[in-house]
């Protein structure tokens, strides 16, 4: 019984220390947060942003200007071929035609 007891103490103590770490942890993760948006919030002020924002900016320009080049690139390949089709189309007739006048 008395081992019982002691060992309900040594976990109640036990919890209780885990309980106490937990919030401080928690409380240093919240000013972290607060220095944070206060830091954010500055830069903001001032006109100036962090630089992750600006290279996840710069991250977004260059995608877009890749996009618009492959998009432009398969256009003018798509036109090529396109042109190339028609040509074939058109000799395709008139050879036909030819034929059938000879015939």
């Amino acid at each position: 019984m008395l081992k019982q007891l002691i060992e309900a103490e040594r976990k109640s103590a036990e919890a209780k220390q885990r309980e106490r770490e937990a919030a401080a942890k928690a409380k240093r993760l919240a000013e972290q947060q607060a220095q944070d948006e206060a830091k954010r919030a500055q830069l903001a002020s001032k006109g100036k942003t962090s630089d992750f924002v600006e290279a996840a900016r710069n991250r977004v320009k260059l995608w877009e200007q890749q996009t618009a080049e492959h998009e432009k690139a398969q256009r003018e390949r798509r036109a090529k071929r396109d042109i190339l089709l028609f040509r074939r189309r058109e000799w395709r007739r008139s050879r036909e035609e030819l034929e059938a006048r000879l015939m």
